[in-house]
């Protein structure tokens, strides 16, 4: 028992050492770039939808909004140019960045799209999070 805890901690360790060389890495690549970087593209599927549901936030000072998954921040950022329009709104994005690169791929596309501003990221599992947080937050 007391050798799988080791074993756990020690491949637990080595996986947030690998989590942090990759990031670092993909970081300075993209630290040239100015162009936004997807993998994948979620969020065209379900624009529509949004829009039908969410537009009536569209302007408004106090909108703020919760996304739980942001992954390389395209649905945040079509939330932010389309919904969250006003500049007091505000996204909230909670994610565990769990995939190597992925959380300098989100930062660096907030950025270049010039919203890093409104955003709150939140980086761990939702549930354990927003738990701990007060619910006026």
């Amino acid at each position: 028992m007391v050798v799988v805890r080791a074993l756990a901690t020690v491949e637990g360790r080595v996986r947030a050492a690998r989590l942090r060389i990759v990031n670092a890495f993909v970081e300075r690549a993209l630290a040239r770039s100015k162009e936004l970087r997807f993998t994948r593209d979620y969020s065209r599927p379900f624009t529509q939808l949004w829009t039908e549901h969410f537009s009536h936030l569209r302007g408004h000072d106090r909108a703020r909004m919760l996304e739980i998954g942001s992954f390389e921040g395209r649905s945040a950022i079509w939330f932010l140019e389309n919904i969250l329009t006003h500049p007091d709104a505000h996204l909230v994005c909670v994610d565990p960045f769990l995939q190597p690169g992925l959380e300098p791929c989100f930062d660096h596309n907030l950025r270049v799209a010039g919203v890093s501003s409104k955003v709150t990221k939140l980086r761990g599992f939702s549930g354990a999070l927003l738990a701990s947080r007060p619910r006026s937050s």
